[in-house]
């Protein structure tokens, strides 16, 4: 549960003689033994151990407070925590739901003491894969932190960050989504910037999901001046993994070839070989790579096969010296190979501080038709 108006449940609890909880049946325990068994084990995370405790102090603390009060609206949500982190989805489901019901009752809809059950009940849809009902839960998440929350500006930025990446990776939610996207993106990058600063690192992962999402669009001028500003805020940021700029790095080399400034992708393959010896990438895949076409009399004749090619990556990461080193097609797809493997583009290596050409890098074509 994050800190925001926190439902404390007040018990009045006297002096209890307990033994060990597997002493008893769980359906034996007074509220007050449930309840404290329950805490015991939420405390060490271990939700497994915890459910059937949480279980039997909502069903005796129901009995106690009423099926509306506020108390048993917070023991419902322990329940319901309990049951997702340990599995239970169906359980976890009804229970968070009426927590966030019995919340609504006390507390009105626009009440922070929402956003526990509002969050949860997000998490839980993302796991059943249920991005529509995930996105309903955040935004109004998101609703109450900007309205009310002027101290939790950091939440509501990773809050607007989640809701981005699910509205674009979610092509149920129509032909506006990547436009939504790009708005809670905005949103965050302007909260990290003033919050944080703007060359945080958070910012920067802000302005790279801003680039990724004009990408999405099709919107290459978007995306190249998101990436650049990206790297910028990551420049000199320690808590930046060092692939996330390889990837940035990677897709400006994309860029930059498709408009034909060669100039500027070599700028970037270099960059991303610098930054090679410091991340866990493999550095052996291209960064930009073309699919060969397929030539026509082999589509006539339903042909398939592969190529394996080896060639000179240079210090600034072309493709030289070419050669096929086997082939399982017929001759027709050697040209075709050989005309798409010189636009391939690598991170060049770096031994002692110093870029060098690579030897003997291979690459396999597969033609296939089902492909």
């Amino acid at each position: 549960m994050r800190g925001i108006n926190k439902l404390t449940l007040v018990l009045v609890l006297g002096m209890i003689l307990f033994v060990h909880p597997n002493a008893w049946p769980q359906e034996t325990l007074t509220f007050e033994e449930a309840y404290k068994l329950y805490n015991e084990q939420a405390e060490k995370g271990d939700f497994a151990a915890a459910l059937p405790y949480a279980k039997r102090a909502y069903e005796t603390g129901t009995v106690i407070y009423g099926s509306e009060s506020a108390n048993t609206g917070a023991l419902a949500y322990n329940y319901g925590l309990s049951a997702l982190n340990a599995g239970v989805l169906d359980v976890a489901d009804l229970r968070l739901l009426e927590s966030l019901i019995i919340f609504e009752k006390n507390y009105g809809t626009r009440s922070l003491g929402l956003l526990d059950p509002l969050m949860e009940l997000a998490r839980l849809k993302e796991l059943q894969n249920n991005r529509s009902a995930a996105v309903t839960f955040l935004q109004r998440a998101s609703l109450l932190l900007n309205d009310q929350a002027e101290d939790e500006k950091i939440f509501l930025a990773e809050v607007n960050m989640r809701l981005g990446n699910l509205l674009l990776i979610g092509p149920e939610f129509g032909t506006n989504r990547i436009q939504q996207a790009i708005y809670y993106f905005n949103k965050s990058d302007q909260i990290y910037s003033e919050v944080l600063g703007d060359d945080s690192h958070e910012a920067g992962f802000a302005r790279f999901t801003l680039a990724k999402a004009h990408t999405a669009r099709k919107d290459n001028a978007g995306a190249e001046n998101y990436f650049l500003k990206a790297l910028d805020a990551w420049e000199n940021n320690s808590k930046t993994d060092p692939a996330l700029r390889i990837e940035a790095h990677r897709y400006l080399v994309g860029l930059f070839e498709g408009k034909g400034e060669d100039g500027k992708a070599t700028d970037h393959s270099i960059a991303a070989g610098l930054l090679l010896n410091r991340a866990t990438v493999d550095g052996s895949a291209p960064l930009y790579s073309v699919n060969p076409d397929y030539p026509t009399a082999a589509l006539y004749s339903r042909a398939e096969g592969e190529f394996s090619v080896e060639f000179t990556v240079s210090e600034e990461g072309r493709v030289l010296s070419p050669r096929v080193l086997t082939a399982d097609a017929p001759q027709a797809f050697a040209d075709a190979v050989m005309a798409a493997i010189v636009k391939f583009r690598y991170a060049p290596a770096v031994r002692n501080g110093k870029l060098v050409a690579t030897d003997n890098v291979k690459y396999n074509f597969i033609f296939d038709l089902d492909r």
